[in-house]
């Protein structure tokens, strides 16, 4: 084997290495896009979750202050400031059943790749990567 065999051997050796490592690289950023797709819902989901909860301890602050100013107090749902506490929780719930609903979407659609699919996309960040994006 002469030289120029030899360097066309390392060549070929280090295009291979390069090669998988993109691969590698775009799996992994793939796999970090889906990560950070998740945990974007997921704290949405959680940040209405304790909007609700405040709304849920108003409403009981609300409704126990009535109570211990008038111990025979009553309150009613059509109440403005109660209707409005209602009228919000029921929002936050709307908006916490679409994240859920987004969020198991998101599982799924991953979760059925094809190993195509995931190579197309890893491709995808590989070449943004080169392109310094």
């Amino acid at each position: 084997m002469n030289t120029e065999e030899l360097k066309e051997k390392f060549k070929q050796g280090v295009d291979k290495v390069v090669t998988s490592s993109k691969k590698a690289i775009g799996k992994a950023g793939v796999a970090m896009q889906d990560f950070s797709d998740k945990s974007v819902i997921r704290i949405e989901k959680h940040q209405l979750e304790t909007k609700r909860e405040a709304e849920y301890i108003r409403l009981g602050e609300l409704v126990a202050a009535r109570f211990l100013a008038e111990p025979s107090a009553s309150v009613s749902a059509s109440e403005d400031t109660v209707a409005s506490i209602i009228k919000e929780i029921s929002r936050y719930n709307e908006e916490i059943k679409k994240r859920e609903e987004t969020l198991a979407e998101e599982i799924a659609r991953v979760d059925t790749m094809t190993e195509a699919e995931i190579d197309e996309m890893a491709s995808a960040i590989t070449n943004a990567l080169e392109r310094g994006e």
